[in-house]
């Protein structure tokens, strides 16, 4: 086992115990403008993820139909030159 990147891994584990599970009060204070900024940005993030889902699916979906419509197309062309063929 590699003994620096062994220490190295052990020390952040330690650090992350320390800053999170032995942590005291911040006895902190949120004030109405801050949770009102908390909310304007969790409700933009969901616009923007849903808009983005919309322009996703729809180039989805654009490009299935396309590949559709040249294969009717295809078979249009194909039939219509059966047709000829047995006029003839």
């Amino acid at each position: 086992m590699n003994k620096p990147h062994f220490f190295l891994k052990s020390l952040l584990l330690i650090l992350f115990l320390e800053f999170f599970l032995f942590s005291k009060f911040a006895f902190a204070y949120l004030d109405p403008g801050m949770i009102t900024a908390f909310f304007q940005l969790l409700i933009a993030g969901l616009v923007g993820a849903a808009v983005t889902v919309k322009f996703w699916w729809l180039s989805f979906k654009n490009f299935f139909l396309k590949i559709f419509k040249m294969n009717k197309q295809k078979k249009h062309i194909n039939d219509n030159s059966d047709n000829k063929i047995n006029k003839n």
